[in-house]
């Protein structure tokens, strides 16, 4: 096998060790699940954590079973949400991204910031539950570029 055969598990194992270090994800064993996720502008799905009220965004997750190393499609989680600050919690959908042009299938749900959202840092989560109750939490680096920020329209 070669070492980048076993990369991407590699890494995704990492995240879910990220992961457990946040409030609430305390496992006596290995995470059953790890977490990757980000955030991109609409349209041309340019990475991006700064937004100005009005942007799309679009969240894009990626769960993936650290037993087997495949990714966790749709019917193979019994929740999964993307949770800001405020409590509001948005669902992703499991599908092709970008939807007519696939570079790879993914959880996304696309999120229009109001006009009126506050201007500042908005560190989200990502809380995914699998089919057995484990839930795992994913959250993005404290490091001011690594949060959702959104800033004044100018």
């Amino acid at each position: 096998m070669r070492i980048s055969d076993k990369l991407p598990v590699a890494v995704l194992a990492a995240t879910g060790v990220m992961a457990a270090v946040y409030p609430g994800t305390v496992h006596a064993g290995p995470l059953p699940l790890a977490i990757q996720a980000d955030t991109v502008l609409s349209g041309p799905c340019v990475l991006m954590s700064r937004f100005k009220p009005e942007d799309k965004v679009i969240f894009r997750v990626r769960v993936t079973d650290t037993e087997t190393g495949e990714p966790i499609v749709d019917g193979g989680l019994e929740r999964l949400v993307v949770v800001m600050p405020d409590g509001s919690e948005f669902a992703p959908k499991f599908g092709p991204h970008p939807p007519k042009q696939a570079a790879g299938y993914y959880w996304t749900y696309a999120w229009t910031i109001p006009a009126d959202y506050p201007t500042g840092s908005h560190p989200y989560k990502v809380v995914a539950t699998s089919l057995d109750g484990e839930v795992v939490t994913f959250t993005p680096f404290e490091a001011p570029p690594s949060q959702l920020t959104i800033v004044a329209a100018q």
